[in-house]
C-alpha cells in the first residue's frame, strides 16, 4: 500500500484482513479474542478515481517494488515476503472493481489502465460507499520501520461484501469473518446493527443480510457448518460453536428490527 500511495483515494482494502484490523483497532472490551487474518491482499479500485495518463500506474508502482504478474490471472500480483516468523511466504495482491453500471454484456475484466484488467466483484460498490481511513504502522521487508494510511472497509462495508461473498462460493472463512466482526468488534452487537440500520434501503446490503440470515437460519445450516470447521476443534466441539454461530447472527437480526 506505501507504493500506490499516489493512488491512497482510488484503492479500498477488502478481504480477509478486515476483520482483523477491525477488530485490532476496536476490540471489545474485555475479549480475548484474535482473529486469524489473512496471507493474501485485495484491493477494490475505484475506477473513477484512476486516471489513463497518471504519471505512473498502478502496475508500474507495484512492479518497481518486486511484485510479479500472476500468469494467466490479469488482475492478481505475487512477491515473496520474509514474515516475522521468520518464514518467506508468497502474498498475492488482488485488484477488484465494480462492474460497469451500464448495461449490456457483463466481463469478468474491467480495464481500470492501459496494463490493468482488473477482476468485477459483486458488491464492490459496498466497498466505494462505506470505507474509513486507516493508519497502520508496521516493518517492511527490508526492515525499516514504516506507516501508511490507506481506505479500508468499515463495518458496515465488511457485513455487506462478506454477505454477498457467502451467497456465492463456499468458503469457510467468509463465514468465520462474519461472525467474528459480529462477536468481537467494538462495543457490541447492538453498536454494529445501530451503525447497520440506516443503510437498510441499499438493495446490495439489504442482500447480504438476508442471506447472512439464511445461511445462519439453523445450527445445520451451511454458514454454522462452516465457522465451526474452520475453527479446527475437535467435532465434539463443533455443534456447541455451531450453535453460538447462530445465536450470534439472531442477536444481529433482532437488533436491526
Amino acid at each position: 500500500s506505501r507504493a500506490l500511495k499516489h493512488y491512497e483515494d482510488a484503492l479500498v482494502l477488502v478481504g480477509g484482513w478486515v476483520p482483523y484490523l477491525l477488530i485490532e483497532g476496536n476490540p471489545r472490551p474485555g475479549s480475548p479474542f484474535t482473529h486469524v487474518g489473512s496471507i493474501d491482499i485485495d484491493f477494490v479500485v475505484d475506477p473513477n478515481k484512476v486516471g489513463e495518463d497518471e504519471y505512473r500506474t498502478i502496475v508500474e508502482l507495484i512492479r518497481g517494488v518486486g511484485w510479479r504478474t500472476i500468469a494467466g490471472k490479469r488482475f492478481s500480483f505475487a512477491r515473496a515476503v520474509p514474515c516475522p516468523d521468520g518464514v518467506t511466504r508468497e502474498i498475492q495482491v488482488d485488484f477488484l472493481t465494480p462492474a460497469p453500471s451500464q448495461g449490456g454484456r457483463q466481463h469478468r475484466h474491467r480495464p481500470i489502465q492501459l496494463d490493468l484488467q482488473a477482476r468485477t466483484m459483486r458488491g464492490a460498490e459496498l466497498a466505494l460507499r462505506h470505507n474509513a481511513p486507516r493508519k497502520l504502522s508496521g516493518i517492511l521487508p527490508g526492515g525499516a520501520e514504516s506507516s501508511v494510511e490507506f481506505l479500508m472497509l468499515d463495518v458496515v462495508g465488511c457485513l455487506g461484501t462478506k454477505g454477498i461473498a457467502l451467497g456465492e462460493r463456499f468458503k469457510h472463512k467468509d463465514a468465520y469473518d462474519v461472525v467474528a466482526v459480529l462477536d468481537d468488534y467494538g462495543p457490541g452487537i447492538g453498536e454494529i446493527a445501530r451503525l447497520v440500520k440506516p443503510y437498510l434501503e441499499d438493495d446490495l446490503l439489504s442482500e447480504a443480510l438476508r442471506v447472512i440470515e439464511e445461511k445462519f437460519r439453523t445450527p445445520r445450516s451451511e454458514g454454522p457448518m462452516w465457522y465451526s470447521e474452520f475453527l479446527v476443534e475437535d467435532p465434539a466441539g463443533r455443534e456447541q460453536n455451531a450453535a453460538r454461530a447462530v445465536r450470534i447472527v439472531e442477536e444481529f437480526q433482532r437488533a436491526l428490527r
